[in-house]
C-alpha cells in the first residue's frame, strides 16, 4: 500500500475531467506533509514540492507548499518557461517571468534542501503516469500526451532549460513501471551533478507539468480518473565518491531496465511496498541511554532493526510509545524473531494506539520463528515487561507462535494490553513450523510469564492446533483479569486440530 495525496482536478469547457496526484510517498510524515527521502551516511535532506502564489495581476507573492485540488486543462500554446534568478546557490522567481508562464501548466516545483552538516549528492526519481499511447514527447508528433518544464544540463529544448546542476535520464517510452494501482508509469531520474553543500537548496529539477493541446476527453479517460506523479529523493554523503553517478551506484544501486523481463531494478517503490524495515529510523538510539520514546512508525521499525539486525536486546532499558501511529502502509517485521534474536527490555505503550499492524511471516518456515509486534521476548538477568499497549485492526500471519502483542514470551510480564479487530492466521509449513500456538494476545507463553488485565475484542484466530481467544499455549504461566469478547477460534485443517478452543487459552500445561 502506498500513501498518496490526490488532487481532484475539474476540467473546464468541453474538456475532460482529470485528477492529479501529489507524488509523495510518505516515508516520514510531519503533520500532513509527506517527505520522501532516503539517505546514506550522515546526511539529512528535505524534498520540497511547491507552487507559486500569485497576485491577481500575475505577479509573484511567494512560493507555498504544493496543494491538491487544481484544474488541469490541456495547454494551447508553445512551451514557455518560469524564469528565476540564481543567487548564492539558491533561486527566486522573477515577477515578469510569472506573467508569461505557459497557460494551463500546473506548478510542481521540486527542490532538495541539505539540512545536515556535510555535503551530499542528491537525486530525485520521478514516476509519471503514462497510459498506453501517452508519451512525454508526443507533442513532437502531434499526438496526445504530457510534457514537463524542467532544468537539464543537456540544453534548452522541448520545455527544458539549460543549467549545470541537474542531469535528467529518461527511460525509453516502452520501459514502464507498474504500480500496485494497475497503472503504468514512465520513469525519469534527475541527478544533481555537484555535491549539495550543507544548508543549501538546489534549483528546481521539475518546474511544471502539462497536457498538450492534442489531448481531449477521449484520451483523458485512459488515465482512469486520476493522473499521478511520484517523486522520491535519495541522498548520499559526497565524501569518498568521485562523482554523483558513482555514489548512487555504490550506495543505492544503479537504476536499470531489463527489456527481456520488462522489469526495473533499484526503484525505491519496489522496496517501500515490502517492509517498514526499508525506512527504519534508528537515530533515536544510543547505548548510554536507558529510556527511549518513539513517536513515529519509522522509529518503531527502528526498534525491530536494532534487535534483529544489530543484536540490541534492550536488557535493563525501557522503550515508551509517545504517540499513536498507523502502521498500515507497509509490512512490519517482528521485534525479536527467535531465541537468537530477542527483545529483553521493557516496553510501555502508555495507552497509545497502534493501528493496522500488518505482519506476514509466511515465508519464515524455520524452527521457533515467532510473529507479533514482538516476535520473541524473554527476561535475562533483569525483568522484562510489555504493558499498556493498544492495537486495533492488526493482521498477523505465520506458521508457529503467532499473536498480535507477542509471538513467544519467556518469563516476562504482559499487562493492561487491549487488541481489537484483529485477524490471526497460523498455518502448517513443515514439522518445525506446523501451524501451532496462536492467540490474539500471544501465541506461546511459558516459564512464569504472567498475563494480567488484558482484553481482546471482535477478532478471529485460525490455526492448525493449540489456539485460543487470547493465548495459544500457556506453560508454567498465569493469567488474571483477562477477557475476550466476540472472538472466534477455528481450525484451518493444516495440522492435527488439537486444542482449538473458543476459550481464553487453547492449551495449558
Amino acid at each position: 500500500m502506498r500513501k498518496k495525496k490526490i488532487i481532484v482536478l475539474c476540467l473546464a469547457v468541453a474538456l475532460s475531467a482529470l485528477s492529479m496526484v501529489n507524488g509523495t510517498l510518505a516515508y516520514f510524515t510531519d503533520t500532513d506533509s509527506a517527505v520522501n527521502v532516503l539517505t546514506m551516511g550522515s546526511v539529512q535532506i528535505a524534498q520540497h514540492e511547491q507552487q507559486r502564489k500569485l497576485a491577481p495581476d500575475g505577479s509573484l507573492i511567494e512560493l507555498e507548499p504544493f496543494e491538491n485540488g487544481k484544474m488541469l486543462i490541456p495547454s494551447m500554446g508553445p512551451a514557455k518557461y518560469l524564469t528565476y534568478d540564481k543567487l548564492d546557490d539558491s533561486y527566486k522567481f522573477l515577477a515578469d517571468g510569472n506573467k508569461v508562464s505557459l497557460p494551463n501548466a500546473i506548478d510542481k516545483i521540486v527542490t532538495v534542501e541539505n539540512m545536515g552538516n556535510v555535503p551530499a549528492y542528491v537525486r530525485t526519481i520521478f514516476a509519471f503516469e503514462a497510459p498506453a499511447g501517452f508519451d512525454r514527447n508526443a507533442h513532437v508528433n502531434n499526438k496526445p500526451g504530457w510534457a514537463l518544464l524542467r532544468n537539464d544540463i543537456d540544453g534548452a529544448a522541448n520545455g527544458t532549460m539549460s543549467n549545470t546542476e541537474w542531469k535528467w535520464d529518461f527511460f525509453v517510452e516502452t520501459a514502464r513501471f507498474n504500480m500496485d494501482d494497475g497503472q503504468s508509469y514512465v520513469i525519469a531520474v534527475a541527478t544533481a551533478q555537484k555535491p549539495l553543500e550543507a544548508g543549501k537548496e538546489t534549483i528546481p529539477s521539475l518546474l511544471q507539468y502539462y497536457l498538450n493541446k492534442f489531448t481531449d476527453s477521449k484520451h483523458v479517460q485512459a488515465f482512469g480518473g486520476s493522473l499521478e506523479i511520484y517523486a522520491f529523493t535519495q541522498a548520499v554523503q559526497a565524501d569518498g565518491f568521485a562523482s554523483a553517478d558513482v555514489a548512487f551506484k555504490e550506495s543505492f544501486g544503479e537504476i536499470t531496465y531489463d527489456s527481456t523481463t520488462g522489469k526495473f531494478s533499484n526503484l525505491p517503490w519496489d522496496e517501500m511496498k515490502e517492509s517498514w524495515s526499508n525506512v527504519a529510523d534508528t537515530s533515536w538510539y544510543n547505548d548510554a541511554a536507558s529510556s527511549f520514546t518513539l513517536t513515529t512508525p519509522q522509529q518503531l521499525a527502528g526498534l525491530s532493526e536494532l534487535v534483529n539486525a544489530q543484536g540490541k536486546t534492550f536488557a535493563g532499558k525501557t522503550v515508551l510509545l509517545g504517540a499513536s501511529m498507523d502502521m498500515g502502509a507497509y509490512a512490519f517485521t517482528p521485534i525479536g524473531q527467535t531465541g537468537a534474536k530477542t527483545f529483553a527490555g521493557n516496553f510501555d505503550g502508555q495507552g497509545y494506539t497502534i493501528r493496522n499492524l500488518y505482519i506476514d511471516s509466511s515465508k519464515e518456515t524455520g524452527a521457533h520463528y515467532s510473529s507479533g509486534l514482538f516476535g520473541w521476548i524473554e527476561h535475562t538477568s533483569v525483568s522484562a515487561y510489555i504493558q499498556n499497549v493498544v492495537v486495533e485492526g492488526a493482521k498477523v500471519t505465520g506458521h508457529h507462535n503467532v499473536g498480535v502483542i507477542v509471538g513467544s514470551a519467556y518469563g516476562v510480564s504482559i499487562s493492561n494490553c487491549t487488541v481489537s479487530k484483529a485477524t490471526i492466521s497460523c498455518t502448517y509449513a513443515n514439522n518445525d513450523a506446523d501451524g501451532d500456538k496462536a492467540g490474539v494476545i500471544a501465541g506461546y507463553l511459558y516459564n512464569g510469564t504472567a498475563l494480567t488485565n488484558c482484553h481482546v475484542l471482535n477478532s478471529t484466530v485460525s490455526a492448525g492446533r493449540d489456539a485460543g481467544q487470547m493465548v495459544g499455549c500457556l506453560i508454567s504461566g498465569t493469567t488474571d483479569g483477562c477477557t475476550a469478547t466476540n472472538v472466534t477460534v477455528v481450525a484451518n485443517g493444516t495440522s492435527t486440530g488439537a486444542n482449538i478452543r473458543n476459550e481464553l487459552i487453547g492449551r495449558i500445561s
